[in-house]
């Protein structure tokens, strides 16, 4: 009898402890899946960070090359106004020139 009590006794204790591992088991797998969303979560947080940034890399490149562009226009303007300055200048010193000959 003492044997047979001995034995249920062994044999109660490894289904306890069946049932923790399972129930760990358990615990740890849907520990995982959560984490997995979380990961999943942050990945798309950090993608839409990058998009966010390359677009503001975009939008900055565009503004830089649009104020580039209007210094162009702008330099150009006045290298124009200046040509027409020096034309003017060098009629008038051809016309002193042939006032004084």
């Amino acid at each position: 009898a003492a044997v047979a009590a001995v034995e249920q006794a062994h044999a109660a204790a490894a289904v306890a402890a069946e049932t923790r591992a399972a129930a760990a088991v358990s615990e740890a797998r849907e520990a995982c899946s959560a984490l997995a969303v979380q990961l999943a979560e942050a990945e798309a947080e950090r993608d839409a960070a990058v998009a966010a940034v390359e677009q503001a890399h975009a939008a900055a490149a565009v503004a830089a090359e649009t104020r580039a562009a209007a210094a162009v226009s702008e330099a150009r303007e006045a290298c124009s106004a200046l040509a027409v300055q020096l034309a003017e200048a060098e009629a008038e010193r051809d016309a002193a020139v042939a006032a004084v000959e």
